[in-house]
């Protein structure tokens, strides 16, 4: 599936790269933290992703090279109308900090996504990428083990026989390590692969 078509004449893959690298570190930077769950980890990364979103609708070089195709615009917009709706609901929420928190967040997500679709490299590179994200999640996966592994901290990466540890809540843990082995599959099922 071909998300983004190329111009002609583009080459520049370096200011894709410097625009990509910030948010693959607060990426990684959420992975070992966890999750970027709690406000204070995830509100500087939204601004973060803002700026870098700002950046990549307003900068010449980055816009013209590399231009989403439809399905990528279609995949933009359904998104931000849920992200529209998300804010829109904290007018009946029961809870409007909660709806709000939410509505936050959701923006954030939007945010990443109008950087990966709007500065991305050519497929190698988004295919680099990829893999060094499964590498930084099985690097996390190493951690909690051996973190499972030291009798002395191993009862407090459990709640109930599940495992707490990595993300801090179960719902976090399974979707991390579950991309993690997703992308190293996508990876793995290249000819390229060694």
């Amino acid at each position: 599936m071909d998300w983004f078509r190329d111009e002609p004449g583009t080459r520049a893959v370096a200011p894709h790269v410097l625009v990509l690298m910030p948010l693959g570190a607060l990426v990684a930077w959420w992975a070992f933290d966890e999750g970027g769950y709690q406000p204070v980890d995830w509100q500087p990364g939204a601004v973060l992703a803002l700026l870098l979103a700002a950046l990549v609708v307003c900068t010449p070089t980055l816009r013209v090279a590399r231009r989403p195709t439809r399905r990528g615009l279609v995949a933009l917009g359904a998104f931000a109308l849920y992200t529209a709706w998300s804010y829109a609901s904290v007018g009946w929420a029961g809870s409007t900090g909660t709806a709000l928190e939410g509505s936050h967040r959701c923006a954030l997500l939007l945010a990443a996504m109008v950087v990966t679709c709007g500065a991305a490299p050519p497929p190698k590179v988004l295919w680099g990428a990829a893999t060094f994200v499964a590498g930084v999640i099985g690097l996390a996966a190493l951690v909690t083990l051996r973190r499972i592994d030291a009798a002395d901290a191993a009862l407090g990466l459990f709640l109930d026989g599940r495992l707490l540890a990595g993300l801090g809540y179960f719902n976090a843990d399974a979707a991390f390590f579950t991309t993690g082995a997703l992308l190293a599959c996508v990876a793995a099922s290249q000819r390229r692969t060694p």
